[in-house]
């Protein structure tokens, strides 16, 4: 009987897991990255330039920006809602192949980027309620991983299907595979009572404003991690092809980008527990600069492959340590501090893609672009480095 019940708990535990999983595989790898693998296909078949493909994802980034604002002080009609976000994804997606019009491609990925938004937070909150009811939140690490999960997936389909039916294709069969997924997604995620922490930490005053001060500091330094992850995330694809003059290496990299984010977070959970917050975000943020430098550097298959890793590996676990560490730095107002550091990362992300576009259509190159990406994730180490200095004891504290 016990053995049996032990079997059940476990099961509904990793069932569960992966209704989330595969919802974060629509959301995130389908409904937001997907675009990143299929803009050659609309350069070359619809005549896009990279200022319209910049400006497009900008809107996608601003839907996504106006969704968090929304969802993250929601609490109500979650499932109904969430089942909603999945359609929204699927038929956004399928809708782009329909239509030539620049103005409803924005209108389009304005949707599937609130949906992206409303999507991620209510599948999170869900999970992390039934999950951390069963005293089993550590499986929280696996929901996560669907991002990256979703990024290779986008890696596979979009070139096969862009190239058998051009960028239309690539749309419409994203639409249907996202539609597909979301039926896991609907009857595996559970719904359930939101958790209410027993824990009680007291605060001082004195201790309340050294967090406030290291809270800023390191909305900041999101900040810039949204404004240069961005850029890399949208042009990675079509700058590869670029630099090597074909297109097979750039979609392998998109899907070595998407295996390598799968576990990052898992990973990167692991390091923190070992050295803190700031010194892993220090780490995280250091490798994925560096692997950018060596991509814009090189320009040749190997620096493709190692930025496909560095990025692949980092820019999950920086959003998922960053949330989790300014929800400490904050405690009395996590909430709060949620939304603050995802506006600060949304404006980065709305605001990156569209520089970065101008700039690549201005100079010809998407070098000049990438290099602003790296000063971005540089001036975000800095400030990550002086919040480290800033923070004194509890920077380097081990959660």
């Amino acid at each position: 009987m016990i053995l049996n019940n032990m079997t059940d708990y476990f099961k509904e535990n990793v069932t569960a897991t992966l209704g989330g999983m595969a919802s974060l595989i629509v959301f995130m790898g389908l409904g937001r990255f997907a675009y990143t693998s299929i803009i050659p296909y609309m350069q070359a078949g619809a005549g896009m330039s990279d200022t319209l493909a910049g400006a497009i994802a900008s809107s996608n980034y601003l839907g996504y920006l106006l969704g968090t604002l929304v969802f993250i002080f929601f609490n109500k009609m979650r499932y109904i809602l969430f089942v909603m976000s999945l359609a929204a994804i699927a038929v956004s997606s399928a809708a782009m192949g329909f239509t030539s019009s620049p103005l409803l491609w924005h209108l389009l990925r304005f949707i599937a980027g609130f949906a992206c938004a409303s999507g991620f937070i209510l599948s999170t909150a869900m999970l992390f309620d039934y999950l951390a009811g069963r005293n089993a939140a550590r499986y929280m690490g696996w929901h996560y991983s669907g991002v990256g999960a979703g990024i290779a997936v986008s890696g596979v389909i979009d070139p096969v299907f862009g190239m058998l039916g051009g960028w239309e294709g690539a749309w419409i069969m994203t639409g249907i595979t996202a539609g597909i997924i979301s039926i896991g997604a609907v009857f595996w995620i559970k719904s359930s009572p939101e958790y209410i922490s027993k824990k009680n930490d007291v605060v001082t005053d004195s201790a309340k404003f050294k967090r406030k001060k290291e809270f800023w500091l390191l909305s900041i330094a999101y900040f810039m991690e949204g404004f240069g992850y961005v850029i890399i995330g949208t042009f990675m694809v079509a700058a590869t092809q670029n630099y090597l003059g074909e297109s097979g290496v750039s979609y392998i990299g998109w899907i070595v980008v998407g295996v390598f984010a799968a576990p990052s977070t898992i990973f990167w959970f692991y390091v923190s527990g070992k050295t803190g917050f700031p010194v892993a975000l220090i780490y995280a943020f250091t490798v994925q600069l560096g692997g950018l430098i060596l991509f814009v550097s090189l320009q040749n298959t190997i620096a493709v492959f190692v930025a496909a890793i560095t990025f692949g590996g980092t820019f999950m676990g920086i959003v998922s340590m960053s949330v989790t560490f300014g929800k400490e730095l904050w405690v009395e107002r996590s909430t709060q501090a949620v939304a603050i550091l995802t506006t600060f990362f949304s404006v980065g992300q709305i605001a990156g893609p569209f520089v970065a576009g101008f700039l690549s259509d201005v100079y010809s190159s998407y070098t000049y672009p990438l290099l602003l990406s790296c000063g971005a994730l540089l001036t975000g180490l800095i400030f990550l480095l002086y919040l480290k200095k800033a923070g004194g004891r509890y920077a380097v504290c081990k959660h």
